[in-house]
């Protein structure tokens, strides 16, 4: 951990005047959303790993080992591009450390959580107005479409 921060903060990009957004680890795309439209100099991104994600369910190590080092990646790539990046590693959830961010830089947006567990723990930022949700861009359906083609009830077949 300490050579991927040293090697971040390396990377010279000013932070001041940016859009700034959360990035779930499962929306690591600069090709879709915010990331997509906006110039690199006006963009900010945090990125959270939780500990508590990593203790919640039995997950396999080498799988937790890939999503971590797809989020490092993911953080130096895009301060590379001129990205602001605020890389955040905590013991607790991701309420906890982005509401302290949200205290820091002010509202966050982020693409719907693709993550029900997810959605649930963010739901009192997204009351608060300290995280604000948009469309997530990269699915190809919305509930809406699912129901008139299949319905709003069981059973649904594939």
């Amino acid at each position: 951990m300490r050579s991927f921060l040293e090697e971040l903060r390396s990377i010279p990009v000013q932070s001041s005047d940016r859009e700034w957004f959360f990035v779930p680890y499962d929306q690591l795309s600069s090709s879709i959303g915010p990331l997509g439209r906006l110039p690199p100099g006006r963009a900010g991104i945090v990125l959270v790993e939780s500990l508590e994600k990593g203790r919640r369910r039995p997950y396999h190590k080498q799988k937790l080992l890939l999503v971590l080092a797809n989020m490092r990646s993911f953080a130096l790539e895009q301060a590379r591009r001129g990205v602001s990046v605020r890389y955040i590693s905590d013991q607790g959830g991701y309420a906890g450390a982005l509401e302290r961010a949200a205290d820091e830089l002010g509202p966050l947006s982020v693409m719907r959580p693709a993550e029900r567990e997810l959605r649930v723990e963010l739901a009192p930022l997204f009351q608060s107005g300290r995280l604000r949700e948009l469309p997530h861009e990269g699915w190809l359906s919305t509930p809406e479409d699912f129901s008139t083609a299949c319905g709003s009830s069981p059973p649904w077949r594939m």
